[in-house]
Formats: structure tokens, C-alpha cells, sequence
């Protein structure tokens, strides 16, 4: 006989629950009696709502989210739908098949079935919450902007909002500081704070007015708590552009880029680094729980296919086939969504939509984008990838 102790750190549980990320929504589940009523246990335990279905009335889809039992059956209704905002889960112990889509998930063994099946579910609920509004693909990869603020924590937030966007940008913690760079070199924006040691912003803005030639149609936008409307009135005097209250959120940031640049296209080259690839990748083999080599493979099986939806997509653009070219766009957009190539999803649908809804719109370049980035995916998996 022996005895040993483990220590274990004490687990802190997220404040957000499955059940109210999905709200009152009802997941549909197909009657299977004895597997059915086990997994509407685990449903129940989650807080979660289900309604069980036949077949008949399971495809009429009044949930985004489907369970079913069989694999066959969970193909077959699958292809049908081919739907990304519907979430089809089959569990099924006799499963020998893996799916590559992040909207159709397979559960092949019942030993864990209810942790899987609620990291499925809390996957796909945080993903909704988090999905951006779609709209047509900017590149701000080009922008410079010169933030000019002192706190050193709102200098990492705003420094951090910029990068999801790509753009460049260099942090100044005073207003003279700002305007010795404003001198030297051209921005394409300027955020500045109003309060700042030195000289604080409104001066600032007002000197770079009077003697930075290069900046003299540059926007300047107050980042400031003051709202006041005489304070407003002083800003605009001074030749501030806007204000915008702090803290700055990703919302505000995104309407002021949308509103000060919407001319702003794919004015380059797209292009996908060997860092972004392998991210995708990892997260790729976290998200679906599956071993690397087993997300290798599917990423492999992603580039054969690549060369026969491109060619496709060029044909359907030439013949003026919008619906073939929706239905290519429509496969892109599944299969790199599953791999979370974010840029080919992206791009994937934004010609979808535009074929969709007829609109005028550069489909060649924009297919040849999409070759750019495969041929960047294409290096990487042959060893190639440079930092592109």
C-alpha cells in the first residue's frame, strides 16, 4: 500500500455560461431514443434548451444548431444545407470519418462526449458573438498614423486597436515631441490627446497647422474625456477635425477609418505570412481538438484543391457565370474558414456576396489575390516561407 498527495491550483470558472451566450435559442436534435435522452442530460446540465425532432421536421432548420446521431445521415443532410451559420453536430460511436468544416463537427466516441460537445457548443456561441459585421475587405496595411499621447497604458490599447487593421503607427508622449514629427514626416492621421505634459494638444494641433508643412491637410483627431460643448467649440478652433472620448473602442476606431478613408480598397498586394499560416494552423488543431499532423494533412488536401477553384473561378468570371462563381467563392469560404485562413475567408466572401447580389465589382483582381495568397500558402508548406 502507498499514498501520495497532489497538489492541484483551484480552477477559476469563466463568468460567461454557454447558456447565455446562446441565449433562448433551442437546439433541434434528431429522436434516437437512448442516445438522444443522454445527450439531452448533458444539454439540460449545460442550461442549454433542445427540442427533439423526426427527420421531416429537423429539416425545416429553425435552429442554427443541429444534433444528429448517425453519420450517413449527418453527410447527407450536410451536403444538403451547406449552410456556414448552421452548426450540424453528429455523435456517432461508429464514426470513421473527420470533418475538415468548422460548421459540421463529429463526435465518435461517448467516453467524453459531454466535454466535447460543450466545447463545440461554447466554440461556436463565442464565434457568433464575436463574428465582425461583414462588409467589403479594406487594406489599411498603407496607413501611418502618429498617436501623440501619454499614458502609457492607453499607448499599448491604441497601439494594439491599430494593429488589427495593419497600420503602422509611432507613439509620442507629448505634444512637442508630436510636432517635431509632424515635421518630418507625412501621417495619414493624427490622434492626439489634449491633456500631455510639455505642451498638451490643443497647442500642439495648432502648431503643426502653422508649421508642418507636411501635415497641413493631415486629419487631427482629439482623444479627450472632455465633452463639453464649449470644449468642443475650442477644439474645432484650434483646427482639431473630431474628438473622440476616451477610452477609445474598437467600434469608434473602426467608424472613424470607415468614414475618414472609404475610397481606402485593396490599394496592394495581399499577401500571408509564414507566422499567420502557422497560427492558423495551431489554432486550427486546438479548435477541433485534432493531432498537428492530422491539420497538415487537411491543409495539403485545402492546396490540391486550390488550382481547380481558382481555374473554376476564372472561367465562371469570363462566361459571366455569377452563380458559378458565388458557388466556388461559396467552397473557398468553408474550407478556409475551417483551417482559419482568415484572409482567404475574407476575400472568399466578399466575391460571394458581390456575385450574389450582382454588384459591380473587380472579381479578376480580386481572383488574383486569392492565387497571391495560395501561392504564399503553397511555399510555406513546401518550406519556402520567408516572412512574406
Amino acid at each position: 500500500r502507498f499514498s501520495f498527495v497532489l497538489k492541484l491550483q483551484k480552477c477559476k470558472a469563466s463568468k460567461e455560461r454557454i447558456a447565455d451566450l446562446l441565449g433562448n435559442e433551442r437546439i433541434q436534435m434528431l429522436e434516437n431514443t437512448q442516445d438522444s435522452d443522454q445527450v439531452r442530460a448533458y444539454l439540460d446540465m449545460f442550461g442549454v434548451l433542445a427540442n427533439m425532432l423526426s427527420i421531416d421536421k429537423l429539416r425545416n432548420k429553425e435552429s442554427d444548431i443541429i444534433i444528429v446521431f448517425d453519420e450517413k445521415e449527418a453527410v447527407a443532410l450536410h451536403e444538403e444545407w451547406n449552410e456556414e451559420q448552421t452548426l450540424l453536430i453528429c455523435i456517432d460511436a461508429d464514426a470513421q470519418s473527420v470533418s475538415p468544416h468548422a460548421n459540421f463537427q463529429m463526435i465518435n466516441c461517448y467516453h467524453h462526449c459531454s466535454t466535447r460537445l460543450y466545447n463545440i457548443l461554447y466554440q461556436f456561441a463565442q464565434n457568433r458573438l464575436n463574428e465582425p459585421e461583414t462588409g467589403s475587405f479594406l487594406d489599411r496595411s498603407h496607413l501611418r498614423v502618429l498617436v501623440a499621447e501619454d499614458n502609457v497604458v492607453n499607448q499599448m490599447l491604441i497601439d494594439e486597436m491599430l494593429k488589427k487593421y495593419a497600420i503602422s503607427s509611432l507613439i509620442v508622449d507629448n505634444g512637442q515631441k508630436a510636432l517635431e514629427y509632424a515635421k518630418e514626416e507625412r501621417f495619414d492621421l493624427i490622434l492626439m490627446d489634449i491633456n500631455m505634459p510639455v505642451m498638451n494638444g490643443e497647442e500642439a494641433t495648432k502648431k503643426i497647422l502653422q508649421e508642418a508643412e507636411k501635415n497641413y491637410n493631415t486629419p487631427i483627431v482629439a482623444l479627450t474625456s472632455n465633452v463639453l460643448e464649449e470644449e468642443i467649440k475650442r477644439f474645432n478652433e484650434a483646427g482639431i477635425h473630431r474628438h473622440m472620448s476616451k477610452p477609445l473602442s474598437s467600434e469608434a476606431l473602426e467608424k472613424l477609418l470607415g468614414e475618414l478613408f472609404p475610397e481606402e480598397k485593396r490599394s496592394g498586394v495581399l499577401s500571408i505570412s509564414a507566422t499567420e499560416i502557422s497560427m492558423s494552423l495551431q489554432k486550427a488543431a486546438v479548435q477541433l481538438e485534432l493531432p498537428a499532423e492530422i491539420i497538415q494533412s487537411l491543409f495539403e488536401k485545402f492546396l490540391m484543391s486550390a488550382d481547380s477553384i481558382i481555374e473554376q473561378m476564372y472561367e465562371a468570371e469570363e462566361c459571366g457565370s455569377l452563380d458559378d462563381l458565388v458557388a466556388q467563392a461559396h467552397k473557398l469560404k468553408g474550407a478556409s474558414s475551417s483551417l482559419y485562413l482568415y484572409k482567404i475567408t475574407d476575400l472568399a466572401d466578399e466575391i460571394e456576396k458581390s456575385a450574389r447580389g450582382g454588384i459591380s465589382y473587380d472579381y479578376v483582381q480580386s481572383i488574383r489575390q486569392l492565387q497571391t495568397l495560395f501561392d504564399n500558402l503553397n511555399a510555406y508548406n513546401k518550406g519556402e516561407e520567408d516572412d512574406f
